[in-house]
Protein backbone atom coordinates (compact mmCIF):
# COMPACT_ATOMS: atom_id res chain seq x y z
CA UNK A 1 0.00 0.00 0.00
CA UNK A 2 1.25 3.55 -0.74
CA UNK A 3 2.21 5.89 1.95
CA UNK A 4 0.69 8.81 0.55
CA UNK A 5 -2.81 9.73 -2.09
CA UNK A 6 -1.69 12.62 -3.85
CA UNK A 7 -5.36 13.60 -4.92
CA UNK A 8 -5.23 15.53 -8.38
CA UNK A 9 -8.84 17.07 -9.55
CA UNK A 10 -8.18 17.80 -13.59
CA UNK A 11 -10.66 19.68 -15.58
CA UNK A 12 -9.48 21.02 -19.24
CA UNK A 13 -6.15 21.83 -18.03
CA UNK A 14 -4.17 20.77 -20.66
CA UNK A 15 -1.17 23.34 -20.96
CA UNK A 16 -0.49 23.39 -17.16
CA UNK A 17 -1.27 19.02 -17.07
CA UNK A 18 2.18 17.97 -17.90
CA UNK A 19 4.29 20.11 -15.91
CA UNK A 20 1.55 19.16 -12.71
CA UNK A 21 1.99 15.26 -12.96
CA UNK A 22 6.18 15.83 -13.65
CA UNK A 23 6.59 17.98 -10.41
CA UNK A 24 4.45 14.72 -9.17
CA UNK A 25 6.61 12.34 -10.27
CA UNK A 26 9.95 14.22 -9.40
CA UNK A 27 9.25 13.98 -5.90
CA UNK A 28 12.18 12.67 -3.56
CA UNK A 29 9.75 10.55 -1.95
CA UNK A 30 8.26 7.94 -3.85
CA UNK A 31 5.99 5.86 -1.82
CA UNK A 32 3.03 7.56 -3.31
CA UNK A 33 0.01 7.10 -5.44
CA UNK A 34 -0.97 9.44 -7.59
CA UNK A 35 -5.36 9.92 -8.17
CA UNK A 36 -6.09 11.64 -10.96
CA UNK A 37 -9.54 12.36 -11.23
CA UNK A 38 -10.73 13.41 -15.20
CA UNK A 39 -13.51 15.51 -14.52
CA UNK A 40 -15.30 16.22 -17.99
CA UNK A 41 -12.69 17.32 -19.40
CA UNK A 42 -13.22 18.04 -23.52
CA UNK A 43 -9.80 18.97 -24.33
CA UNK A 44 -6.27 16.70 -24.21
CA UNK A 45 -6.34 16.14 -20.73
CA UNK A 46 -7.11 12.74 -21.25
CA UNK A 47 -5.01 11.72 -23.59
CA UNK A 48 -1.92 13.03 -21.20
CA UNK A 49 -3.54 11.18 -18.64
CA UNK A 50 -3.54 7.75 -20.59
CA UNK A 51 0.13 7.92 -21.30
CA UNK A 52 1.43 9.06 -18.44
CA UNK A 53 -0.61 6.45 -16.86
CA UNK A 54 0.61 3.65 -19.25
CA UNK A 55 4.50 4.67 -18.18
CA UNK A 56 4.12 5.01 -14.47
CA UNK A 57 1.94 2.96 -12.35
CA UNK A 58 1.65 5.04 -9.35
CA UNK A 59 -0.76 7.09 -11.76
CA UNK A 60 -4.33 5.74 -11.61
CA UNK A 61 -6.90 7.72 -13.56
CA UNK A 62 -10.71 7.83 -12.56
CA UNK A 63 -12.83 8.87 -15.23
CA UNK A 64 -16.29 10.60 -14.43
CA UNK A 65 -18.61 12.91 -16.37
CA UNK A 66 -17.79 16.78 -15.04
CA UNK A 67 -19.51 16.97 -11.06
CA UNK A 68 -17.00 19.50 -10.06
CA UNK A 69 -13.72 20.01 -8.15
CA UNK A 70 -15.76 18.95 -4.82
CA UNK A 71 -16.88 16.09 -5.86
CA UNK A 72 -14.04 15.17 -7.73
CA UNK A 73 -11.87 15.43 -4.25
CA UNK A 74 -14.30 13.77 -2.27
CA UNK A 75 -14.14 10.81 -5.13
CA UNK A 76 -10.23 10.86 -4.56
CA UNK A 77 -10.60 10.51 -1.38
CA UNK A 78 -12.80 7.50 -0.95
CA UNK A 79 -10.36 5.96 -3.45
CA UNK A 80 -7.10 6.45 -1.81
CA UNK A 81 -4.97 3.69 0.09
CA UNK A 82 -2.49 6.21 1.88
CA UNK A 83 -2.23 7.04 5.29
CA UNK A 84 -1.90 10.39 4.51
CA UNK A 85 -3.82 12.38 2.02
CA UNK A 86 -2.35 15.74 -0.35
CA UNK A 87 -4.80 17.59 -2.60
CA UNK A 88 -3.08 18.84 -5.54
CA UNK A 89 -4.53 21.40 -7.91
CA UNK A 90 -3.63 20.07 -11.81
CA UNK A 91 -2.65 24.05 -13.01
CA UNK A 92 -0.24 24.60 -9.84
CA UNK A 93 2.71 22.58 -9.39
CA UNK A 94 4.81 21.05 -6.00
CA UNK A 95 8.90 21.64 -5.32
CA UNK A 96 10.79 18.53 -5.33
CA UNK A 97 10.93 18.02 -1.26
CA UNK A 98 7.49 18.84 -0.87
CA UNK A 99 5.81 15.61 0.23
CA UNK A 100 9.29 14.24 1.95
CA UNK A 101 9.39 17.14 4.17
CA UNK A 102 5.46 16.76 5.31
CA UNK A 103 5.86 13.39 5.45
CA UNK A 104 9.35 13.17 7.73
CA UNK A 105 7.42 16.29 9.46
CA UNK A 106 4.22 14.02 10.35
CA UNK A 107 6.39 11.16 11.37
CA UNK A 108 8.54 12.74 13.74
CA UNK A 109 5.87 14.96 15.41
CA UNK A 110 3.20 12.65 15.25
CA UNK A 111 1.42 15.53 13.43
CA UNK A 112 -2.48 15.36 12.11
CA UNK A 113 -1.80 17.76 9.93
CA UNK A 114 1.42 19.87 8.35
CA UNK A 115 1.08 23.55 6.63
CA UNK A 116 3.61 25.27 4.40
CA UNK A 117 3.62 28.28 1.90
CA UNK A 118 2.83 29.19 -1.44
CA UNK A 119 4.29 31.05 -3.86
CA UNK A 120 3.11 32.55 -7.18
CA UNK A 121 3.98 31.11 -10.59
CA UNK A 122 3.89 31.96 -14.38
CA UNK A 123 2.66 28.18 -14.87
CA UNK A 124 6.10 27.87 -17.11
CA UNK A 125 8.83 27.74 -14.58
CA UNK A 126 9.48 24.24 -13.45
CA UNK A 127 9.65 23.33 -9.63
CA UNK A 128 13.71 22.90 -8.65
CA UNK A 129 14.52 24.53 -5.42
CA UNK A 130 16.00 22.65 -2.80
CA UNK A 131 15.73 23.61 1.10
CA UNK A 132 16.70 22.46 4.74
CA UNK A 133 14.10 22.67 7.34
CA UNK A 134 15.85 24.88 10.27
CA UNK A 135 12.74 25.42 12.21
CA UNK A 136 8.43 24.86 12.41
CA UNK A 137 6.00 25.90 14.26
CA UNK A 138 4.03 23.22 16.45
CA UNK A 139 0.44 24.04 17.59
CA UNK A 140 -2.23 21.63 19.26
CA UNK A 141 -5.72 24.08 18.36
CA UNK A 142 -4.83 25.74 14.53
CA UNK A 143 -8.35 27.43 14.70
CA UNK A 144 -6.98 29.72 17.16
CA UNK A 145 -3.78 31.01 15.49
CA UNK A 146 -6.69 32.99 13.47
CA UNK A 147 -7.41 33.56 9.45
CA UNK A 148 -4.61 36.69 8.99
CA UNK A 149 -1.41 36.96 10.37
CA UNK A 150 2.20 35.47 9.75
CA UNK A 151 1.34 32.23 10.99
CA UNK A 152 -2.45 31.75 10.49
CA UNK A 153 -4.07 28.97 8.45
CA UNK A 154 -4.61 29.33 5.04
CA UNK A 155 -7.78 28.52 3.55
CA UNK A 156 -6.33 26.37 0.20
CA UNK A 157 -6.56 22.57 0.96
CA UNK A 158 -3.17 22.50 -1.55
CA UNK A 159 -1.00 23.70 0.90
CA UNK A 160 -1.97 21.25 3.63
CA UNK A 161 -0.74 17.63 4.41
CA UNK A 162 -3.42 15.73 5.86
CA UNK A 163 -3.36 12.18 8.01
CA UNK A 164 -6.01 10.56 6.37
CA UNK A 165 -7.85 9.23 9.43
CA UNK A 166 -8.10 13.43 10.17
CA UNK A 167 -10.91 13.79 7.43
CA UNK A 168 -12.67 10.71 8.65
CA UNK A 169 -16.74 12.32 8.01
CA UNK A 170 -15.45 15.59 6.31
CA UNK A 171 -16.97 16.07 2.89
CA UNK A 172 -16.28 18.70 0.20
CA UNK A 173 -19.87 20.48 -0.65
CA UNK A 174 -20.73 19.56 -3.88
CA UNK A 175 -21.76 22.08 -6.97
CA UNK A 176 -20.21 25.20 -4.77
CA UNK A 177 -17.71 27.42 -6.05
CA UNK A 178 -14.48 28.71 -3.34
CA UNK A 179 -15.21 25.11 -1.50
CA UNK A 180 -11.78 25.09 0.37
CA UNK A 181 -12.64 27.67 3.47
CA UNK A 182 -15.44 25.22 4.47
CA UNK A 183 -13.68 22.33 4.02
CA UNK A 184 -10.16 23.85 6.24
CA UNK A 185 -12.80 24.98 9.23
CA UNK A 186 -14.15 21.72 9.29
CA UNK A 187 -10.92 20.17 9.58
CA UNK A 188 -9.58 22.68 12.09
CA UNK A 189 -12.54 22.00 14.55
CA UNK A 190 -11.28 18.94 15.04
CA UNK A 191 -8.40 20.43 16.93
CA UNK A 192 -4.76 19.02 14.55
CA UNK A 193 -2.30 18.66 16.03
CA UNK A 194 -0.52 21.05 13.43
CA UNK A 195 3.08 21.74 12.43
CA UNK A 196 3.86 24.50 10.25
CA UNK A 197 7.07 24.33 8.02
CA UNK A 198 7.91 28.11 6.94
CA UNK A 199 8.89 27.14 3.27
CA UNK A 200 7.62 27.70 -0.10
CA UNK A 201 6.77 24.54 -1.39
CA UNK A 202 3.61 24.95 -3.44
CA UNK A 203 3.32 26.97 -7.23
CA UNK A 204 0.39 28.55 -7.49
CA UNK A 205 -0.42 29.32 -10.71
CA UNK A 206 -2.20 32.38 -11.61
CA UNK A 207 -4.66 30.77 -13.78
CA UNK A 208 -7.38 32.90 -16.25
CA UNK A 209 -9.60 30.44 -16.33
CA UNK A 210 -9.82 28.95 -13.16
CA UNK A 211 -12.58 28.73 -10.82
CA UNK A 212 -10.66 31.91 -8.83
CA UNK A 213 -9.91 34.27 -11.50
CA UNK A 214 -13.59 34.42 -12.83
CA UNK A 215 -15.68 37.53 -13.19
CA UNK A 216 -17.64 37.73 -9.63
CA UNK A 217 -21.32 36.89 -10.11
CA UNK A 218 -24.21 36.38 -7.61
CA UNK A 219 -23.66 32.47 -7.32
CA UNK A 220 -20.39 33.10 -5.70
CA UNK A 221 -22.04 35.11 -3.16
CA UNK A 222 -24.74 32.26 -2.72
CA UNK A 223 -21.76 29.79 -2.41
CA UNK A 224 -20.05 31.62 -0.09
CA UNK A 225 -23.54 31.83 2.12
CA UNK A 226 -24.06 27.50 1.70
CA UNK A 227 -20.08 27.44 3.21
CA UNK A 228 -21.27 29.64 5.96
CA UNK A 229 -24.14 27.90 7.42
CA UNK A 230 -22.12 24.82 6.97
CA UNK A 231 -19.25 25.50 9.38
CA UNK A 232 -22.03 27.46 11.14
CA UNK A 233 -23.81 24.20 11.56
CA UNK A 234 -20.50 22.08 12.85
CA UNK A 235 -19.35 24.98 14.85
CA UNK A 236 -22.98 25.42 17.19
CA UNK A 237 -22.63 21.76 18.67
CA UNK A 238 -22.34 21.88 22.11
CA UNK A 239 -19.04 21.96 23.59
CA UNK A 240 -17.55 24.44 20.68
CA UNK A 241 -18.62 27.28 22.39
CA UNK A 242 -15.33 29.05 22.05
CA UNK A 243 -15.00 27.79 18.58
CA UNK A 244 -17.69 29.64 17.57
CA UNK A 245 -17.51 32.97 19.34
CA UNK A 246 -14.29 32.93 17.52
CA UNK A 247 -15.54 31.55 14.20
CA UNK A 248 -18.34 34.50 14.14
CA UNK A 249 -15.76 37.13 15.37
Amino acid sequence: MPVVSVIVPIYNVDKYLSRCLDSVLAQTFKDIEVICINDGSTDKCAEILEDYAAQNKCIKIITQENKGLSEARNIGVRQAFGEYIYFLDSDDAIEPQTIEFCYQTAVKFQADLVCFKHKKSNGEDFPSAYFDIKKVKIVSNPLFCGCFGKNRVPFSVCTKFYKKDLLRGINFISGIQFEDFSYTYAVLLKHPKTVFIPLQLYLYTKNINSISHQTPHPKQILDYQTGINFVLEKYSQKGYEKELKFFLK
